[in-house]
């Protein structure tokens, strides 16, 4: 899999380097070498410190983390709830945003139980970097990297923007069909070329709606990694031909219990030993808006070095 995307490092011993591929990579190669880095191989390595630490924490900390993810489950869905039944107008073929009362309340709840989500996962203190800028001056923000099953919660602290997610992101559990109702996902499946176009069209419809869609948010790697390169982006995000703002999100535990990948620890373990963890080192960084005129490469690059630093 690893030979079917092209990416740069992030390993400042790598540098510069590049992996050579055919398919799906629309951002301008980096100079220099090839890399036999693999983005996706996720190994967790444990020690026996590790396990009795997470054992002990087992005991008090889990459940407690557990309750404070609940509670703000119960409040968003009660709430999301009571929209939906109010004044939901929701056509999946053709969906139109929230307004008025129900866009304010949707807006402040959910960067609110976006934060507590956050804090009972252990985030206790969030460092943030720069200023996410106004959605007249960036319509589209481009987050990288794409690791986390927390990336969309980590986003949505800030503001609740329109998500480009996998199709089977609507049928998860409690959640599904809210953010496709509330949100308004715009939904692409990866095996149907229709799909992607749609997803395409839908992208620069609500990009260039003047501000009555909330801005869309678009992992542009197009899928997760292990955090050890950074793909090279998809077109999506940079179709409208609008002005960008990259978002990096560093997350710098040296027991990284949260990044999805092959071989990886799988969502569930990986939840629980997340639970399990007394602080998670969260970073995020707003980097400047970048502008059209500009090469997608230079924001690629500012991405690789932002991570790695």
């Amino acid at each position: 899999m690893a030979s079917s995307y092209r990416y740069r490092s992030l390993d400042d011993s790598d540098a510069g380097k590049t992996s050579e591929e055919s398919g799906g990579a629309h951002a301008e190669p980096a100079v220099g070498d090839e890399t036999e880095l693999d983005p996706f191989t996720v190994r967790l390595s444990l020690a026996w410190y590790d396990y009795l630490k997470i054992g002990f924490n087992a005991l008090w900390l889990f459940p407690l983390r557990l309750l404070l993810i609940i509670l703000p489950s119960v409040l968003i869905a009660l709430v999301s709830g009571t929209i939906i039944s109010a004044c939901d107008k929701f056509n999946a073929d053709n969906p139109k945003p929230l307004k008025g009362w129900s866009k304010f309340i949707i807006q402040n709840v959910w960067t609110t139980t976006a934060r507590m989500y956050l804090f009972g996962f252990g985030f206790q203190w969030i460092h943030t970097t720069g200023k996410l800028a106004d959605t007249a001056d960036a319509p589209v923000l481009v987050v990288a990297p794409h690791s986390c099953f927390l990336d969309m919660w980590i986003a949505a602290q800030y503001h609740v923007p329109a998500f480009v997610a996998k199709s089977e992101s609507k049928n998860v559990p409690l959640f599904g069909w809210m953010l496709e109702r509330l949100c308004r996902l715009i939904l692409v499946s990866r095996e149907d070329s229709g799909s992607r176009a749609r997803a395409t069209e839908e992208i620069q419809r609500r990009a260039h709606s003047g501000g009555d869609w909330p801005r869309v948010l678009v992992f542009a790697e197009g899928t997760t990694t292990n955090r050890k390169v950074l793909l090279n982006f998809k077109r999506g995000g940079f179709l409208p031909k609008l002005p960008v703002q990259g978002v990096v999100i560093k997350l710098n535990n040296k027991l990284n219990t949260m990044i999805w990948g092959a071989n990886g620890v799988g969502l569930l373990k990986g939840l629980f030993f997340t639970l399990c963890q007394f602080h998670n080192s969260l970073e995020v960084e707003f980097l400047p808006v970048h502008h059209p005129s500009q090469e997608v490469s230079i924001l690629h690059k500012r991405l690789v070095y932002c991570t790695r630093g």
